[in-house]
């Protein structure tokens, strides 16, 4: 079965990176003919990776030059387990969430594999189910990042834990949105933060508690799926830290607060204490509906940040460093300087 993937757009670049067409408005003859004046290859379909016997990543064209990832898997059990592992490599490396507004499915079922020549019209009859919509739209894949992506994707695909991790984490950010660039938090949050007062976050807090509460708490199951386990024990933190097969992540690995700061709590933490931390307020608070809990546990701003900061450097260090991975030639159109010149 072929899956098309909503959310990513792959445009059509040039063997240097830089951009080909975009995707150009008109009928197929008139983009054909825009692609021969300009002395321009017509996109291809090509193959990205094998993941295994039956599971691929390719990038299908249709419409002449609309790009999109196609999944071809065994199952649709499959399918999706590709899916969140593209989704958790775009979300924790790039900050690009999937979508929580999604009326129709990320993934579209199709009968056969997509063909540049095949119109809006003919893509939509192929689909097994009437569900395709917003076909103009989603984040442009730069070809750097799809060298990243087949590099990590294998990694991502074979680790149920760290996609799990991810998942909660999305649904978290979903709802209580805490990505942030470095840029902007040392040119803009830190100074913003500081100027805010306490009562401000406590009207936050009860502003949004049930919002705030729910986002923790996806957050936290995404740490215990990392550290595989149901239902964390203070006592099993450092244990379960240490028998983890990443060699990156100990007990004892130290993480640099960047948000409660604010609220008083110092800078520099092991993994093992942060754990543990995170623990009673889930305890105190987010798990069990406390309607008065004491204030150095309201779940304000500064600890959703930080336990979303903290699982996304546990997802970070869980996963090791890959080099970007060599495209196929396929991926890049080439241009005929005489055509070109002479049109």
């Amino acid at each position: 079965m072929y899956y098309l993937v909503s959310d990513y757009i792959v445009p059509v670049y040039f063997a240097d990176g830089s951009l080909s067409a975009g995707v150009r408005v008109g009928t197929l003859n008139a983009k054909r003919e825009y692609y021969q004046r300009e002395g321009i290859e017509l996109p291809e379909n090509y193959r990205l990776l094998s993941l295994d016997r039956h599971t691929t990543l390719s990038v299908v064209f249709y419409d002449v030059d609309q790009g999109r990832f196609l999944i071809r898997a065994s199952s649709r059990r499959r399918a999706y387990e590709v899916l969140r592992s593209i989704q958790a490599f775009f979300s924790l490396f790039y900050g690009i969430q999937p979508r929580d507004d999604r009326v129709t499915f990320a993934l579209n079922e199709l009968r056969r594999m997509p063909r540049p020549t095949w119109t809006i019209r003919r893509l939509r009859d192929e689909l097994r189910f009437w569900e395709l919509q917003d076909l103009g739209t989603g984040t442009a894949v730069e070809q750097y990042r799809m060298q990243y992506l087949i590099a990590y994707l294998p990694r991502l695909l074979n680790d149920a834990e760290i996609r799990g991790a991810m998942t909660h984490l999305n649904l978290s950010r979903a709802l209580f949105y805490g990505f942030m660039v470095g840029s902007y938090y040392e040119s803009h949050y830190v100074y913003d933060r500081r100027e805010l007062r306490r009562t401000n976050l406590e009207k936050r807090y009860f502003e949004h508690r049930e919002k705030y509460e729910l986002a923790f708490l996806a957050a936290f199951k995404g740490i215990e799926r990392l550290l595989r386990v149901n239902q964390i024990k203070k006592n099993e933190i450092a244990n379960r830290f240490d028998s983890l097969p990443y060699p990156n992540i100990r007990s004892s690995s130290e993480h640099r607060r960047l948000f409660e700061v604010f609220s008083g709590e110092r800078q520099t933490v092991t993994y093992a204490e942060l754990a543990g931390h995170f623990l009673e307020i889930r305890n105190v608070v987010a798990a069990h509906s406390n309607t008065a809990p004491p204030r150095k546990f309201f779940i304000s701003e500064d600890s959703l940040y930080e336990i979303q900061n903290f699982l996304s450097e546990l997802c970070s260090d869980a996963l090791e460093d890959f080099p970007a991975a060599e495209l196929p030639a396929a991926a890049t159109r080439r241009r005929d300087r005489a055509a070109s010149n002479s049109g």
